[in-house]
């Protein structure tokens, strides 16, 4: 099999979801990653520019948005998308597949496949997607949708009949550490709490502030892309400014795994939201925590129930976040290792990506009889 993916994050050090399907897929198969357009107007050479190479299977293919998209605007949208999928059917004209899946993560691009025959088309929606203007068109070419949160799945199940729930997940990789590694890094920085992910308007940085002052025997380590408001901003330079708090940038997946390992606890600390029923935000990060057997503190929902009290600690507003975060920091949260480590061993990509593909085939199928 050849898989397509269509991404709305571009190839690089955040592995996000769509990375890591990408590149757990590329294991067995070869994979076409459809990088997101960076900016207008085009570098046209890329009409003509070859697949850039990650492994043996898997190639990078930057999307070329030759017309500017305006919103709602879906003209341009599908003309953009013709010439992609013509630069596709050219690269797979040489590949004489027989079975070609396109796997859409990007919600507002790919949107109109008919020009190319694939054998199975995907609509992974793995963030808050409800009432995107494109879900209509991405709903109406899609033999299959995937959610990785139930409450994606009711909504979309009224609009597709085939819409599945499959949680986010880890790869074997993301278990793994170097323990010297980690060593140095405790040698560094002592006893620390660690953020990682993009430092975002999303997240409560008046929470934060009032962590690294609590906390002043501990050091506060944020690690990831940096795109603020002016106001957050100015608010992250105030944090910075504290003698326990340190800002790294961004680090690949492999110092990043390190950096976990080495932590005292984690924090995801968005704004307060109304468990069940607030934004939906994907447990990835989450996920990276657990792999290195870490507690969370967590300002939302992470819908993993299983292992809510013995590993994740959801806290609805700032006394209680702090209240926990201290039981973590001093080793009375409960933490259930076994709890964990049964959670890890079914969340796994091969496992997740198996069944996606025998849940497409089995539709596929069941239509041919």
């Amino acid at each position: 099999m050849i898989f397509v993916i269509s991404s709305d994050e571009p190839w690089g050090k955040m592995m996000h979801t769509q990375l890591h399907y990408a590149l757990e897929l590329s294991r067995k198969h070869t994979v076409y990653f459809i990088d997101p357009p960076r900016k207008w107007p085009p570098n046209l050479s890329l009409l003509w520019s070859k697949t850039r190479q990650i492994n043996q299977n898997l190639f990078i293919l930057p999307y070329l948005n030759l017309l500017p998209v305006i919103k709602s605007l879906w003209v341009t949208i599908r003309i953009n998308d013709f010439i992609n999928f013509s630069r596709i059917k050219r690269i797979l004209r040489n590949r004489n597949a027989q079975k070609v899946i396109l796997w859409r993560f990007d919600p507002q691009r790919m949107l109109t496949a008919s020009s190319c025959k694939f054998y199975g088309t995907i609509y992974h929606v793995v963030d808050d997607y409800r009432g995107k203007a494109a879900n209509r068109f991405l709903l109406q070419g899609s033999d299959l949708v995937i959610t990785t949160s139930p409450r994606n799945q009711e909504y979309f199940s009224t609009m597709h009949k085939n819409v599945f729930c499959i949680p986010q997940a880890i790869s074997d990789d993301e278990l793994q550490h170097d323990d010297r590694e980690s060593e140095k890094i405790r040698k560094q920085y002592g006893d620390f709490v660690l953020f990682t992910g993009t430092l975002s308007d999303a997240n409560d940085f008046s929470l934060i502030l009032t962590l690294v002052q609590h906390f002043s025997h501990y050091n506060f380590i944020f690690v990831g892309p940096e795109m603020l408001n002016e106001s957050n901003k100015k608010l992250f330079e105030t944090i910075l400014s504290s003698s326990n708090a340190c800002y790294l940038g961004t680090k690949d997946g492999k110092e990043l795994k390190n950096f976990i390992h080495a932590s005292s606890a984690c924090i995801i600390p968005y704004h307060f939201t109304p468990k069940k029923t607030g934004d939906i935000r994907s447990p990835l990060k989450a996920l990276h925590y657990l792999a290195q057997f870490k507690p969370v503190i967590t300002s939302v929902d992470c819908e993993i129930d299983e292992l809510e009290n013995k590993a994740i600690y959801f806290a609805n507003n700032q006394t209680s976040f702090i209240q926990l975060l201290d039981a973590c920091l001093q080793k009375k949260n409960n933490y259930d290792i076994t709890a964990v480590k049964n959670f890890l061993d079914h969340a796994r990509y091969d496992k997740f990506i198996d069944k996606i593909i025998d849940l497409l085939t089995e539709l596929k199928a069941a239509r041919t009889e």
